[in-house]
């Protein structure tokens, strides 16, 4: 059954990074997996580590891969822009560019979608929040699991 809703709510957007405008689109099934498979390997795997520190730093490195992962794969012509042979290679204040970006213009657009997307699913995961409350969660059951042992 298909949901109204996701098909009233606006699946298109424009993104200003560098003072370019690009034309962004709610990601087709495909790009889905290629974004999550690219958050892995932006962080050699160690994505949920990254989730459960809960630090500063590392809440920003979650949001650059986020963003990393999300522009470079609905924005392919984005590589190219940055001018780099790798992403590795970003500066770091043109990477608090792309994540500002990511945070002020992506994520209110794309948010809505998502919860929408994955409402009353049962994943068998845990987290569907912020990061940090993610980690939060999960220290929380690993210590009590830890008070039952």
């Amino acid at each position: 059954m298909i949901n109204t809703k996701l098909i009233i709510m606006n699946k298109s957007t424009k993104i200003t990074i560098f003072g370019q405008d690009r034309e962004v689109k709610f990601p087709t099934v495909g790009q889905l997996m290629d974004i999550e498979s690219r958050k892995m390997l932006l962080t050699n795997g160690t994505y949920q580590e990254m989730v459960k520190a809960g630090t500063e730093t590392s809440e920003f490195n979650l949001d650059l891969v986020d963003a990393l992962s999300f522009f470079l794969v609905l924005i392919p012509n984005l590589s190219k822009s940055l001018d780099v042979a790798s992403v590795y290679m970003l500066d770091a204040l043109e990477a608090k560019g792309i994540v500002g970006a990511y945070r002020s213009q992506f994520k209110p657009w794309y948010e809505p979608f998502a919860a929408e997307l994955y409402k009353d699913v049962d994943f068998g995961v845990k987290g569907t929040e912020g990061h940090a409350e993610t980690a939060e969660q999960e220290v929380s059951e690993d210590a009590t699991a830890d008070e039952k042992n």
